[in-house]
């Protein structure tokens, strides 16, 4: 049985055996992969720092999230326009452990090394191929971790993030770390002291109204009447909940310990 020759891409053999050292990964694992798809040759699609991959972050611990999103990017942009010219020879490896997220093309279909090459000269100019997409992923990315790293609620997390771009700060929150605190109080915003539940008001250290029921100083309703009063029109904050004193008349006879604290303050000898 004739076994057909593959010609394997220059960049290939380098990225084979600078990652793995030789052995399967190398030129005869490549020959192999290209027999079993029939193929005439063997490539990936590069870019200035080697194959072309995209790795979801959220299955990633370390790095920038502006890396993954350009990564997913240029990935969206090629396998799209790859997978409209519909020609036998294209594989995408994503999800396997050996080529998990790279494109491996047939290095001997001059039509798809053509196409190829066209991504390639343009990602030696310019590392992104959409920078739309880029800013929308990246966008994307920094209302999820407002609403889920600084609990900003969905519909107010747009408005923080206008507000952090005003104040400098990029969409990335792995290059620097942002003053999500600042970006609030501008808004008109603040977290409540106790709970961190975001609070329309400009008062520092306002507490939200179902934390200020924990501050009842007794079981009558003196302090529940003051809360409700303050909190038709605003907020209190935890020392001024804490400076509520009780004005109900006792009918204890002076004999609970709040009544009887108040008039013998040092005992009664």
């Amino acid at each position: 049985m004739h076994t057909r020759t593959v010609k394997i891409q220059d960049s290939a053999l380098n990225y084979f055996n600078q990652r793995y050292g030789g052995g399967y990964y190398s030129e005869q694992g490549a020959i192999e992969l290209a027999q079993e798809h029939d193929w005439t040759g063997f490539a990936f699609v590069m870019d200035n720092s080697g194959p072309v991959a995209w790795q979801d972050a959220s299955d990633v611990s370390y790095g920038h999230f502006c890396t993954f999103a350009l990564e997913k990017t240029n990935w969206e942009v090629i396998t799209q326009e790859l997978e409209k010219t519909k020609r036998k020879g294209i594989e995408f490896y994503e999800g396997c452990v050996e080529y998990e997220g790279k494109i491996a093309y047939d290095y001997g279909n001059i039509g798809i090394r053509n196409k190829v090459a066209s991504f390639e000269r343009a990602l030696s100019d310019y590392p992104v191929l959409d920078d739309m997409r880029l800013s929308e992923l990246e966008h994307e990315n920094a209302l999820k971790v407002l609403e889920n790293c600084y609990n900003i609620p969905e519909d107010l997390a747009s408005e923080v993030m206008e507000a952090l771009h005003d104040a400098g700060h990029g969409d990335c929150p792995d290059c620097e770390s942002w003053d999500v605190e600042a970006a609030l109080e501008s808004l008109g915003r603040r977290e409540c002291a106790e709970c961190h539940e975001i609070l329309k008001t400009e008062l520092d250290g306002a507490v939200c109204r179902e934390c200020a029921d924990s501050y009842s100083v007794c079981e009558g309703e003196c302090a529940s009447v003051a809360i409700d009063t303050t909190y038709s029109v605003g907020f209190m904050t935890s020392d001024e909940l804490e400076s509520i004193e009780c004005q109900c008349e006792c009918e204890c006879g002076g004999l609970c310990e709040p009544c009887y604290q108040e008039k013998y303050p040092y005992g009664r000898d």
